[in-house]
């Protein structure tokens, strides 16, 4: 299915509270004429850089008809630093409401991209993909050969698609997409700058966990000044679209076909 856009509310929900089956309702009939939401019991909820809430619906016939599942994923801003990633939340819904359903990688069903008119909230409302029986990946648990290269082929067409592409220019259709930074400036920086701070970067260095990270990753100055380089070729191009943050976690296999959450 593609999304008619992303779509603009007054308010969206900020609490998970907030999330009732009449906003579920006017999200949900952005797409789905006629759609309404009976029942909606929030199950679970995964904290994280997004908030993650699984809830069970109910619907009238309208939304039988149309397929919609019994479970849904709303995603976006409900904890304490909101505010802070504010950003991110943005980006995820765009890519859902304009960028998505023109890649035939594998990826999450989206019902509903969003935000706000002030900007302080962004929700995406996806697929319950434990529902369809997907196989997350986990650091803890390598991938086979085959399952690597399944992987990269769909990242490869991921940077293919638009590889040098003019629509990254001004008046392109993805001119809103920055150029990466690694380590941005300012207030833009705040996370990352943070990350390298002396004091955080050892805590994370002194976790067990770390033992199994290449011993040329713990030395903290190299890294920044990695970082730094990195700048640099970020600005030479050719640009092409990434995911910024494909690690295991965000990684899952969908009847043996590579899929990428986040």
């Amino acid at each position: 299915m593609k999304l008619s856009s992303a779509v603009v509310m007054d308010r969206l929900p900020l609490t998970i509270e907030e999330v009732t089956r009449e906003w579920l309702t006017k999200a949900l009939a952005a797409n789905f004429e006629g759609v309404e939401v009976s029942g909606a019991l929030a199950e679970d909820v995964i904290t994280g850089t997004a908030t993650k809430i699984r809830v069970r619906v109910e619907y009238n016939d309208a939304g039988r008809r149309a397929g919609l599942p019994e479970t849904l994923i709303v995603k976006g801003g409900f904890s304490s630093h909101r505010e802070m990633m504010a950003s991110i939340y943005k980006l995820e819904m765009r890519f859902y409401g304009e960028v998505a359903s023109q890649l035939s990688m594998r990826l999450p069903r989206c019902f509903y991209a969003g935000g706000d008119v002030d900007g302080r909230q962004s929700i995406v409302i996806l697929e319950d993909l434990d529902a369809r029986g997907a196989i997350f990946c986990r650091v803890e648990r390598p991938l086979s050969y085959g399952q690597a290269a399944r992987q990269l082929e769909a990242q490869a067409e991921m940077h293919a698609k638009w590889w040098d592409s003019p629509q990254f220019a001004p008046g392109g259709e993805l001119e809103w997409i920055e150029a990466l930074d690694p380590l941005p400036e300012g207030e833009a920086g705040t996370y990352q700058r943070g990350q390298l701070r002396p004091d955080v970067y050892a805590k994370f260095i002194a976790l067990p966990r770390a033992a199994a990270v290449a011993k040329i990753f713990h030395d903290r100055d190299r890294m920044e000044r990695a970082m730094e380089r990195l700048r640099g070729f970020d600005r030479e191009g050719p640009l092409c679209f990434l995911h910024g943050d494909y690690h295991l976690g965000n990684l899952y296999f969908d009847g043996g076909a590579a899929g990428v959450l986040d």
